[in-house]
C-alpha cells in the first residue's frame, strides 16, 4: 500500500536546537512548548493536508486544535521525546473557557533571565498566533497589553482575563493552578502530539519483534 523507504540517519541539521522547544513536567506529564502553529484550510483529509506539510517541511509531530477553525502546531525532531507528550497550548486552550489569556514560566535562559509562554484563546476556542512563543519577561507585559486589544476587537469594553502569577505581576487578574487544571482526569488523547511519519519508533520495534517471537513459541508448543 505505501512504498518502503530506506531509513535515513538523522542529520545534526535536522535536529531542532532543544532551546527552540521546552518541556514542562506537571503531575508527571510532559507538556511541550514551542510549537509553530498554522491554520489548516482543508476541511476534509485533514490529517492528509498536515502529513503534506510535514513531509515538506521536514517536521516530525504535531499537534492539532479544533475550535472555530482547525490548527496545527508542528514541531521539527528533537533530542528530547516529543511524540506522545501533550501540548500545553492545545491543552489550556481546551480547559480554559472564553476569551482569555494564560501567562505560564518555562525557566531561565542561559543569561539567567525568567522567560514565559502565552496561550491567547478566542471566545469560539481557537488559538492566537502569539501563543506557543518564548518571551522574556522583560518583553511579557506588551505581548499582553496587545493580545487583549486584539482579542477584544471591536468590543473594546470587554473584561479579558489574564491568568497566571498574582504575586509575580500586578496586571494578572486570576491564578492559574496548572496542577489542578491540568490533572490526569482533564486531560485527553486529543492533546497529544502525533507522528507526522509512517512506520514505528525503535522501541516500538522492539515491541513488535518481541511479540511476534512469543507468538512463535506459542504456536510451537500448540504443534
Amino acid at each position: 500500500m505505501y512504498a518502503k523507504t530506506k531509513s535515513k540517519r538523522t542529520k545534526p541539521e535536522d535536529i531542532a536546537s532543544d532551546k527552540a522547544i521546552r518541556i514542562l513536567n506537571i503531575n508527571n506529564h510532559r507538556f511541550v512548548v514551542g510549537l509553530e502553529w498554522e491554520t489548516i484550510k482543508a476541511h476534509r483529509k485533514v490529517m492528509q493536508e498536515v502529513r503534506k506539510i510535514g513531509k515538506t517541511r521536514n517536521l516530525d509531530v504535531v499537534a492539532i486544535r479544533k475550535a472555530e477553525a482547525i490548527q496545527a502546531g508542528f514541531a521539527p525532531k528533537s533530542r528530547q521525546k516529543l511524540r506522545g507528550a501533550y501540548s500545553l497550548i492545545v491543552s489550556l486552550a481546551s480547559l480554559l473557557e472564553g476569551s482569555c489569556i494564560a501567562v505560564i514560566p518555562v525557566g531561565n535562559n542561559d543569561s539567567g533571565e525568567d522567560e514565559y509562554t502565552i496561550v491567547g484563546r478566542t471566545e469560539k476556542g481557537a488559538i492566537h498566533p502569539v501563543s506557543d512563543v518564548i518571551y522574556l519577561e522583560s518583553e511579557i507585559k506588551q505581548v499582553v497589553l496587545d493580545l487583549k486589544q486584539d482579542l477584544r476587537g471591536n468590543q473594546q469594553h470587554t473584561e479579558i482575563p489574564v491568568y497566571g502569577d498574582l504575586d509575580k505581576f500586578t496586571w494578572v487578574t486570576d491564578a492559574l493552578d496548572l496542577k489542578e487544571i491540568l490533572k490526569s482526569s482533564n486531560l485527553k488523547k486529543d492533546y497529544r502530539l502525533k507522528p507526522l511519519r509512517w512506520g514505528m519508533t525503535k522501541n516500538q520495534l522492539i515491541g513488535f519483534a518481541a511479540a511476534l517471537l512469543m507468538s512463535g513459541v506459542a504456536v510451537l508448543f500448540i504443534l
